[in-house]
């Protein structure tokens, strides 16, 4: 009797893993090749501020042409100047990159780009922001939002 129940559980977890992430041909990442970057629906938090990082980065531009990786449920998007990671949720992605810059004193930036892979193309949203390190909180003002595709 205690082999069935072994089985049996193994068999349910082994279907669990699956449905954790789908196979369907939408949720499936392009295969890799260099996909156009496209942005609109850019907005920032601040008039004043620069960004480090982003569509118009100081340091880093992420504009040009993108690649996107899969190594089992592990996701990469390279640009050529910066490679988010992240995993495969259910229908889609999320990725994300850490940097330290520096303007007077170092500062953290957090950038995610969340989305779904669509007939061979990325449909994301992307967000930044950045933090003076050894602040007591994240001052949150200059953060910025966008929709990013990558396409064919």
């Amino acid at each position: 009797m205690r082999p069935l129940l072994a089985l049996t559980l193994l068999m349910f977890a082994a279907c669990e893993r699956a449905e954790a992430h789908p196979t369907t041909a939408e949720a499936k990442p392009p295969t890799p090749k260099r996909l156009r970057v496209e942005w609109s629906n850019v907005k920032t938090t601040a008039p004043g501020c620069f960004f480090f990082s982003g569509p118009k980065g100081r340091d880093i531009q992420l504009t040009g042409t993108a690649t996107v990786e899969r190594s089992g449920t592990e996701v990469a998007i390279v640009f050529s100047q910066a490679t988010f990671r992240g995993e495969l949720t259910d229908g889609g992605f999320v990725v994300t990159r850490r940097g330290t810059h520096d303007f007077d004193g170092p500062w953290t930036v957090k950038e995610t780009i969340r989305g779904r892979f669509v007939d061979g193309a990325v449909l994301s949203r992307y967000h930044y922001e950045e933090c003076q390190d050894g602040a007591d909180a994240c001052p949150g003002e200059c953060m910025i939002d966008g929709d990013l595709r990558l396409r064919p």
